[in-house]
């Protein structure tokens, strides 16, 4: 074999070696660094490594704060696993929760209607008894001596309590259905 050879075969040899050294080096920088564990022994370990790779100490501190975001950010995801099943089931009781609501809303939008036409039979009702009452004196006053007979509802007679449920019958089934409304009897006097 020639010197060159004999050279290059044992450059070679010291150059796998030192890139072996390194790679073992750079794994126990890792196990270090990701341990943390701040004893003597692991920061002297550490310092000899460093001077093998070459690292000065801001790259010793970027690697530390690499390895502890990667830390936090692993932390967080198992601490997360199981997430997505709750996010799901609340995703769910939402949608429920706003199908109810809509549908609560839609009942009681009826409810408002049927009421909101009770109240305005009652509306016409009532003016329709004061028209009556209005047509009543007019004809008592063009036929007086005709109409002697005829005596206006309010005078003289004895007081009426205004029944609600038999002028609107809509309204005795609507109070069937939402007991909380209670009518409450009107007398004449207060119409």
């Amino acid at each position: 074999m020639s010197t060159t050879k004999a050279v290059a075969s044992v450059v070679h040899e010291a150059a796998s070696r030192r890139n072996a050294e390194r790679q073992c080096a750079q794994k126990r920088y890792i196990e270090l660094l990701t341990a943390d564990s701040g004893t003597e022994a692991d920061v002297k370990e550490l310092l000899s490594i460093c001077e093998l790779l070459d690292k000065s100490s801001a790259e010793i501190n970027a690697d530390r704060a690499v390895i502890t975001e990667a830390q936090a950010l692993a932390e967080a995801i198992r601490s997360s696993a199981g997430c997505e099943h709750i996010r799901e089931t609340l995703q769910r009781m939402v949608q429920q929760n706003h199908q109810r609501r809509l549908e609560q809303v839609k009942a009681l939008d009826e409810q408002h209607q049927r009421l909101s036409g009770i109240a305005s039979r009652a509306h016409d009702a009532v003016a329709n008894d004061g028209r009556k009452r209005d047509e009543l004196a007019e004809l008592k006053r063009s036929n007086p001596q005709l109409l002697t007979g005829v005596v206006m509802p309010d005078a003289g007679l004895p007081q009426k309590t205004f029944d609600a449920v038999a002028k609107l019958p809509a309204l005795a089934k609507w109070k069937a259905e939402y007991v909380e409304l209670q009518v409450q009897p009107r007398t004449e006097q207060q119409t």
